[in-house]
Formats: C-alpha cells, structure tokens, sequence
C-alpha cells in the first residue's frame, strides 16, 4: 500500500493543561511530513532534517513528569473514530 505518502501528518495545538504544547502525529509517514513538523518546507533534505531534529532534541532537557489525574483519563472511547 501507499499509505506512507499518502497520508497526512497531523498537528495539534492549544493541547488543554499545557501552554504554547503541541503534539505530532504521523510524522514519519513520509519525509515530507516530518519536514513539515519541524517547521521546514516539505522538500528539505533529510540529512538537514536529522540536524535540526537533533538540535531541537539537545535543547529540550525536560523531567518527564507522570500525572495519575491528567485530563486524558477523562476521555472515554466508546465507538470506533473515522479520522478521515
């Protein structure tokens, strides 16, 4: 199948609990996508993608911090969920 350059990366923002938080997902889809969640136009090589991602990795040196009551524990899933 083609799904990997067919398929759109999704950006989310204004993440509830979190400020200036952004998630996302399915980045490495294709390299285009990924350029594209770095904020680099869609026809970067992948090399200056490597770089970029990797100096963005070393400067963000954050705690992982675990919540039991985040607000996702509130969602319930109670049916199947068509993204498309």
């Amino acid at each position: 199948n083609n799904l990997g350059d067919k398929s759109p990366a999704l950006l989310f923002n204004n993440i509830y609990g979190y400020n200036n938080a952004q998630i996302a997902l399915n980045v490495i889809g294709s390299w285009p996508n990924h350029a594209l969640m770095l904020g680099l136009p869609k026809d970067t090589p992948v090399k200056e993608q490597f770089f970029e991602f990797a100096r963005r990795y070393n400067q963000f040196p954050v705690k992982v911090q675990r919540e039991e009551t985040a607000p996702f524990h509130e969602n319930e899933i109670t049916e199947d969920i068509n993204l498309f």
